[in-house]
């Protein structure tokens, strides 16, 4: 992995993109600097939020992949610079069944081999405390 920081443009790989609610939070942290170029969203109303978002402007337009499952990450690797993703949080959360890797929703181990392969810069994921006990 490249130890340096990347240039002026900070290219995003969005995994279980949600609104886009974390890429929102790298912009402004960034100064505006990230560019999302393409997001991982399962949801189908959610990705139609998405594309609602990038067509009224508040949102710059990238592809939306239907399912992180299928997701080839290969294509991606020396083109982006950071990967977030706020995988379900249901499998680990303690308002929940807490059925970590048993629980079809356990996303964890596809976002980790996704990062692996793309080999960004660096790398943010929301989620809730139970997963660190709990299938990660």
């Amino acid at each position: 992995m490249d130890s340096r920081p990347p240039a002026a443009e900070v290219r995003v790989l969005s995994l279980c993109s949600g609104i886009g609610g974390i890429e929102l939070g790298l912009h402004l942290a960034l100064a505006g600097r990230a560019r999302t170029v393409c997001h991982v969203e399962i949801e189908a109303s959610v990705a139609g939020i998405l594309a609602a978002r990038m067509a009224d402007g508040s949102v710059p337009r990238a592809p939306v992949w239907s399912d992180i499952r299928t997701f080839d990450p290969a294509p991606w690797r020396g083109r982006v610079d950071f990967v977030v993703a706020g995988y379900p949080c249901q499998p680990f959360s303690l308002a929940g069944l807490q059925k970590g890797a048993d629980d079809p929703r356990h996303l964890w181990p596809r976002v980790a081999d996704i990062i692996r392969e793309v080999q960004p810069w660096g790398v943010f994921c929301e989620n809730v405390s139970g997963h660190l006990r709990l299938g990660y």
